[in-house]
């Protein structure tokens, strides 16, 4: 998605810090990063964004599922910069007052908003920046305070405990890896060959006791059927 393999693990290893000490786990976090960067976000925005939307999320209770929607409904706002009723929706359907801070913003009624919507008149990419911005002014802090909490220490240490077993994963596949070539170096040598032909002559043996068996059993069925 990045195009650039240093870039993306420097953005890993912001997500790994973000996730240890909010209340989300890594998983979820990178779940949201592919929904933004889907929408053009670029990476240097993608970190306040997450954060916007997980301070929302941690305020209203909302689930990761619930916060992935969130950030398709403001991703898809910036990538059409067009404003819909069906993006809004996606936000107020979840207690997000995106039509109040659009009306507060411009100095007008919530009914000129909606007017102003069915005639096109908003900017998707200036909207989408002016919810996120209301998102973190309204519920900043809220992951940090939510992670204080039983779930959110809870959580905490799930993330690390993930990293534990990471770490342990990454040892192992690093190790064995070596073990896995030094196997197909082996088996695609001189002895490799021979091992094919010596497994040849199992098959036969193994198919020669079962052709023995069904001859037992055809003159055993035959002395039945004969009397």
């Amino acid at each position: 998605l990045f195009g650039d393999a240093q870039v993306a693990e420097q953005f890993l290893s912001d997500i790994k810090d973000m996730a240890n000490v909010t209340p989300f786990l890594y998983d979820d976090l990178t779940s949201m990063s592919k929904t933004l960067k889907t929408f053009g976000y670029a990476v240097s925005e993608m970190i306040p964004a997450l954060t916007a939307v997980g301070d929302t999320g941690a305020a209203l209770g909302l689930s990761v599922s619930d916060m992935n929607i969130v950030a398709t409904a403001i991703g898809r706002m910036r990538q059409t910069d067009k404003v819909t009723l069906e993006y809004l929706n996606m936000l107020s359907e979840r207690g997000i007052a995106a039509i109040d801070w659009m009306a507060e913003a411009g100095g007008i009624s919530k009914g000129d908003v909606y007017s102003n919507i069915s005639a096109g008149r908003y900017s998707g990419e200036q909207m989408a920046q002016l919810i996120l911005d209301n998102m973190a002014l309204n519920y900043g802090g809220a992951m940090e305070r939510q992670s204080q909490t039983f779930s959110g220490l809870s959580s905490t240490l799930e993330g690390l405990t993930q990293e534990l077993y990471n770490a342990q994963g990454e040892g192992y596949n690093a190790a064995r890896k070596q073990g896995i070539q030094d196997q197909i170096d082996f088996l695609g040598s001189e002895a490799g060959g021979q091992m094919q032909q010596a497994y040849a002559l199992i098959g036969e043996y193994q198919a020669s006791l079962e052709n023995r068996q069904e001859e037992l059993l055809r003159d055993a069925l035959s002395s039945v059927m004969s009397g």
